[in-house]
């Protein structure tokens, strides 16, 4: 295979070798790459998660500091994110891939190690996606299918007044990693690990999902102050959240909010960290967060 340009079908079969199916998956792939779709089994008792994300080159990923593994390991690992969120788990992914001339297979092939990083410990298979050419910029097209009980499912419209509000990991880190190396400032090697390399919260979810502790769930990838509006929204509910509470690593952020130094709950999309937001009722709440970050009211958010 030339190395200055990727050709397709030398490319599949490249992959092809690349993407050995897991073998706790290998029942449930009864074809993947290589036919025109893919064959999959379903489990019996469970329902279908299908989540995508697009993303473009100088919109969500910047190559002057991102490298081909991680864009890929985060790619993956953003819509693994999405079916933590609904408390499902993950078991298939399709990407496709809009490469630049500027791609070598080598370049494609370090993108789906990433991938295969994101994917193998959580037991998903990669089954399938498509190639094409991009004049200027790289994109890539993720798409994940997971499965879930039906009854376990957390979606966004569950929020019940009375219910607190709890997330996983720190808010802001991602966002505050990227502030680092946009500025080319390497002081902090956490929150640039943080940006680049985020962690789908796949066992919380499960936690929560099996122990019908949460109410409702969204995956937090347009910061807090943005997503907990979408569960508001579809819950008809309110919501009052103590900053002070917010779990953020408040000595190491260089974003900061108000004047007293917290840091601002509000982050881009750019910054994502796969945190998750879980409303659950008080009785029930779980033991692996402190305290919770909020209470959900009876009054909706204002238009």
């Amino acid at each position: 295979m030339r190395q200055s340009r990727v050709g397709e079908f030398e490319l599949i079969r490249c992959l092809r070798r690349a993407t050995a199916i897991p073998r706790g998956g290998q029942a449930s792939v009864l074809a993947g790459i290589g036919d025109d779709a893919a064959i999959l089994k379903p489990r019996p008792g469970r329902v279908i998660l299908a989540t995508t994300d697009l993303l473009a080159e100088r919109i969500h990923f910047d190559l002057r500091f991102t490298s081909y593994r991680q864009l890929g390991y985060k790619a993956a690992m953003a819509n693994l994110s999405d079916i933590a969120a609904m408390g499902g788990v993950p078991r298939f992914l399709l990407i496709a891939l809009a490469l630049t001339p500027r791609e070598t297979s080598r370049d494609v092939e370090v993108m789906y190690e990433g991938i295969r990083a994101a994917c193998h410990p959580a037991g998903v298979a990669v089954v399938g996606g498509d190639t094409s050419a991009s004049r200027t910029d790289l994109f890539l097209a993720v798409m994940v299918l997971g499965d879930v009980a039906p009854q376990d499912a957390l979606r966004r419209s569950g929020a019940r007044a009375g219910d607190r509000l709890y997330v996983t990991g720190t808010l802001g880190d991602a966002q505050a990693g990227l502030e680092l190396l946009q500025t080319r400032k390497r002081s902090n090697s956490y929150l640039i690990t943080r940006h680049l390399t985020p962690t789908a919260r796949l066992k919380e979810a499960r936690h929560l999902a099996d122990g019908r502790l949460a109410s409702a769930a969204i995956d937090v990838s347009d910061g807090l102050a943005g997503d907990i509006r979408h569960i508001c929204e579809e819950s008809g509910v309110g919501c009052l959240i103590d900053a002070r509470k917010l779990p953020s690593r408040r000595n190491s952020s260089p974003t900061r909010g108000p004047a007293n130094g917290t840091p601002s709950p509000t982050r881009s999309a750019a910054g994502k960290t796969t945190s998750s937001s879980s409303p659950c009722r008080p009785p029930r709440s779980p033991a692996w967060t402190r305290s919770s970050a909020g209470d959900c009211s009876g009054r909706p958010p204002s238009a």
